[in-house]
């Protein structure tokens, strides 16, 4: 071979490489070249309410705060099965505005401050209650129930502070953080827990 013939081969090459990829090439629009792949959502399947009722609900909350013990009062002046403070049960209402001894005697008004506080922080808590119910948060699922209990821990505003890592309180010109933890150290997040899945529909 000699060097005028290797000299058209090499010439050859790059000419075929241009031909092969044109055939192949698949000429695109702008809107293809762009276009976005849209995946859909992963749907969490909602765990069922399975745990009981309302008056399921309360007893397994009594237990929890007093061992079911009517007559109780804690070391902070906490009173009752469900731990009231008396500051809480004189905002219940007219009805809730007794003596220790009557509160403490009468088992059915404790059950009925029971109901009215879960009604007053369930209208207090509503838009939590919509934004997170059925949904999973720092590993917690979240239902109705569990953040009724939380409230019942801390308070609406200490439930609100673990829900908003920003949400403050101002007293007296300060900012401060409710607290998330109770007076005996438990967390919200374990009441939010341990009384998930509690089916209030009678709460009314």
């Amino acid at each position: 071979m000699n060097t005028n013939q290797t000299v058209a081969q090499l010439l050859m090459i790059p000419l075929i490489v241009f031909l092969l990829t044109s055939f192949f090439y698949v000429d695109k629009t702008p809107e293809e070249v762009n276009e976005v792949v849209v995946l859909e959502p992963i749907e969490v399947i909602r765990l069922p309410d399975d745990r009981g009722d309302l008056y399921v609900f309360m007893g397994a909350m009594a237990e929890r705060e007093s061992l079911n013990t009517p007559t109780v009062v804690n070391r902070y002046g906490y009173l009752g099965k469900y731990q009231f403070s008396p500051k809480t049960l004189w905002a219940l209402g007219r009805r809730f505005r007794v003596t220790e001894q009557q509160f403490l005697g009468t088992e059915a008004l404790q059950d009925s401050a029971m109901v009215q506080y879960l009604l007053d922080n369930r209208t207090i808590i509503q838009d939590l209650i919509v934004r997170f119910d059925g949904r999973w948060y720092r590993g917690l699922y979240i239902t109705e129930s569990g953040l009724l209990a939380g409230a019942h821990l801390v308070g609406p505003h200490g439930l609100r502070a673990f829900l908003d890592p920003t949400y403050a309180m101002v007293r007296n010109g300060t900012r401060y953080r409710p607290r998330i933890i109770d007076g005996n150290g438990v967390h919200v997040g374990v009441y939010i827990e341990q009384f998930s899945r509690y089916a209030l529909d009678n709460l009314q």
